[in-house]
């Protein structure tokens, strides 16, 4: 199927073939896109405001891909889901299933949320989270050699859990790292964030430590 632009309102679920767009193709707030299967092939911006539910479909084209601040990006199938063009990340990135992996560079205003068993990758040169951006879940991240420059939040856990960071990480005065605290043992009464390469601060400065106790566990003292 062959369409100049697309403005979505409502539902569509793509699961054979090839959609091919040449003009800007746009989620609008409420409408959601589901890619089961078959390519959606975009020649402009994607812009979403509403839902994209990536599953065993393919991606292609050209132009950004630009998450607004209703859209939401929804990984939902294993293996690797590669992003070959720049990502705009004012909303939610969800990796529920799988690795997403951007070969470009890439700042995050917005929330990325990596589940259990899955991973966010960043292949391009640069991987910053903006002082507005968060970085959450209890999967893995992967930065670039250059590192993941942290100026936003990392909030490991899902009440609670660990979130790795599979390289360096450099943080600055308006990093926060939000944790929940209820007990001494990693990922089951407390949060924790692995860092397995080096953990770096801008003048020895390492932002906010926020302690937040586990609702169920009041009382702790550390």
């Amino acid at each position: 199927m062959n369409t100049n632009d697309l403005y979505l309102t409502g539902v569509l679920n793509v699961i054979d073939g090839v959609l091919n767009t040449t003009g800007v193709s746009t989620i609008a707030s409420g409408a959601a896109l589901g890619l089961s299967g078959g390519t959606l092939n975009t020649d402009n911006d994607l812009n979403i405001s509403g839902i994209f539910n990536w599953g065993d479909g393919g991606l292609a084209g050209t132009g950004d891909i630009n998450i607004g601040a209703t859209g939401e990006l929804d990984v939902s199938s294993a293996g690797t889901k590669t992003v070959s063009r720049n990502l705009n990340n004012n909303g939610t990135i969800d990796v529920d299933s799988g690795t997403l992996q951007l070969q470009n560079s890439f700042t995050n205003n917005g929330i990325i949320d990596v589940d259990s068993g899955t991973t966010f990758q960043v292949a391009g040169a640069i991987f910053t989270n903006a002082s507005g951006g968060t970085i959450q879940g209890i999967g893995s991240i992967i930065p670039p050699g250059t590192g993941f420059n942290n100026q936003g939040t990392i909030r490991p856990g899902n009440s609670p859990g660990i979130l790795t960071v599979n390289g360096d990480l450099a943080l600055n005065n308006t990093s926060i790292l939000d944790l929940e605290i209820g007990g001494t043992i990693p990922g089951t009464e407390h949060d924790q964030i692995v860092v397995t390469g080096a953990l770096s601060g801008s003048a020895g400065d390492f932002g906010t430590l926020k302690l937040t106790e586990i609702m169920d566990k009041l009382g702790y003292l550390p």
